[in-house]
């Protein structure tokens, strides 16, 4: 069986393209990218022929499978057009593929807009959800930011240039103006980050609006010291005995004594 190699390409500076990535540029025949055209860039030093084949969120399930045939002639490079490779992009369904298919698949680790970001944060990021590209409609998008409120970690998610100002409005409606971290062109030659708050940052990007956006919320909810162990251990005693079971248990305690959400799904584990 053949080798898939998952290459994390740059995300703007060409420059942050690993020695590895390009090592294997120039030996591998074979390429899997979202668009040719971009990709194309990154093997113009190359010596060897290489065969390239594009898949992108709207290719047929029959392209997908027919990039997947590539590993049965040799090892394969699977690059998307900037970052990591199925990371809110299709690289995962080759990815899929590829297991299924019995073939291994070794990560080529890089560039990153999500870890870009969260390592110019200016509050602790020990903790973190990455949403991708919010929903471009805004009921499914305040749905998507409420899921999320109660989580106890920042919240990571790209948007365009065309939906960045609706988008933070809807942050600010369902969080509250919370503070959050707004990148521009990460790496790029007009890279820009705004810190403050979701109202500053509506202010702050004024139309026309261009280039790549990763947004970083910050926590908003704390646990609640208020409620003892001892008082959340009961309920999930009495949650178990009403029938509810793993994530159902914490959600029906934290329904009852809000902000105990991360104590509760440690008890409840601690419990079983």
């Amino acid at each position: 069986m053949s080798v898939l190699y998952v290459v994390s390409t740059p995300i703007g500076n060409l420059s942050d393209q690993s020695d590895r990535a390009k090592g294997l540029f120039n030996s591998i025949e074979y390429v899997i990218a979202e668009d040719t055209r971009v990709s194309k860039k990154l093997f113009m030093e190359n010596k060897k022929k290489v065969t390239i084949i594009s898949v992108h969120e709207h290719s047929p399930q029959s392209k997908l499978e027919q990039a997947v045939k590539f590993l049965e002639k040799g090892d394969t490079v699977l690059v998307s057009d900037a970052g990591t490779p199925g990371i809110s992009d299709p690289g995962n369904e080759i990815v899929r593929l590829a297991v299924e298919s019995g073939h291994r698949t070794i990560p080529v680790p890089g560039p990153s807009a999500v870890s870009a970001a969260l390592s110019i944060c200016s509050w602790p990021v020990n903790r973190f959800i990455f949403l991708g590209f919010l929903p471009r409609k805004q009921n499914d998008r305040i749905s998507l930011l409420k899921s999320v409120k109660e989580n106890f970690g920042s919240v990571v998610c790209f948007e365009s240039p065309r939906r960045l100002k609706k988008s933070l409005k809807d942050i600010e409606t369902v969080t509250g103006d919370c503070e959050i971290m707004v990148c521009r062109e990460l790496t790029k030659m007009h890279e820009e980050v705004f810190r403050g708050t979701s109202s500053e940052a509506q202010k702050h990007f004024i139309d026309p609006i261009k280039g790549e956006f990763t947004i970083v919320i910050r926590e908003t909810l704390s646990e609640n010291p208020g409620i003892s162990d001892e008082t959340i251990l009961a309920e999930i005693y009495q949650a178990r005995k009403m029938g509810l079971t793993g994530r159902s248990i914490v959600d029906h305690v934290t329904e009852k004594f809000p902000g105990t959400k991360n104590k509760t799904y440690q008890l409840e584990i601690g419990s079983r």
